[in-house]
C-alpha cells in the first residue's frame, strides 16, 4: 500500500561452528495508485486454503472454479481481478485485488478448504479493503471438511460497486467433493 510498509526478517543462519541469530527491520515507502479492491486470506496451519471472488452476476456455488471466478486455476480473469500466488503449503497469505473494477455490481469472496494434508481443521482469517480505506477484518473461522471441488466453502462477504460497500456474510457451507466430502491427505491443483 501507499505509505511506509514494515518488514521485520528473524531467524537463524548457519555459521561456521553455530548459528547466528537475524533480526533486521527495514521500512520501504512507495507511492502506489489505490487499488479499488484488496483482500487478504492467511490461516494457521500447513494446509491448503484457497481464496475466490466471483464477479456480479455469477452464482454460488454453480460458478466456483469457473471463469466467472478468480481462483488458483484462474488467477487474471479477463473481468480485472489477480490472484498472486496459490499457497499449497500452509498458512498463506494469499491476495486477491482488483485495480480498477470494469464490472460494476455484487463481487462475492470466499474461502475454500482444499486440502488438509492430515490436519483435522484450520481457522482462516481474512482482511478486506476498498480504495485503500482502512482493512475490515473477518474471522477467525474453523474450516474441518476438505475436497478439491467442495468441503468447507466460507462466503466472507460481498463487495458492492460503484459505491465500494463491503457488507458481512460469514456464512459456511459444505459442499459435496469430487471425493465425497472426505478430507484429502494429498491433492494436485491443475
Amino acid at each position: 500500500k501507499s505509505g511506509n510498509n514494515n518488514i521485520r526478517i528473524a531467524g537463524l543462519v548457519d555459521v561456521p561452528n553455530g548459528c547466528a541469530c537475524v533480526d533486521s527491520f527495514y521500512t520501504f515507502r512507495g507511492n502506489f495508485d489505490p487499488l479499488e479492491l484488496w483482500t487478504e486470506l492467511r490461516w494457521n496451519t500447513y494446509t491448503d486454503v484457497d481464496f475466490h471472488l466471483l464477479r456480479p452476476g455469477a452464482s454460488f456455488p454453480g460458478d466456483l472454479w469457473t471463469a466467472s471466478d478468480c481462483y488458483y486455476s484462474n488467477k487474471t480473469p479477463s473481468w480485472g481481478a489477480f490472484l498472486d500466488v496459490d499457497n499449497t503449503s500452509g498458512r498463506g497469505p494469499e491476495h486477491i485485488t482488483i485495480p480498477t473494477v470494469s464490472a460494476q455490481g455484487v463481487y462475492r469472496l470466499f474461502v475454500h478448504y482444499y486440502a488438509s494434508r492430515g490436519v483435522s481443521a484450520t481457522s482462516a482469517y481474512v482482511s478486506v479493503s476498498v480504495r485503500n480505506a482502512p482493512n475490515e477484518e473477518f474471522g477467525p473461522l474453523a474450516l474441518s471438511r476438505s475436497a478439491s471441488r467442495g468441503g468447507d466453502v466460507w462466503e466472507v462477504c460481498t463487495i458492492t460497486y460503484p459505491a465500494g460497500t463491503v457488507t458481512r456474510v460469514m456464512s459456511k457451507t459444505t459442499l459435496p467433493g469430487l471425493d465425497g466430502g472426505t478430507s484429502l491427505a494429498r491433492s494436485v491443483k491443475k
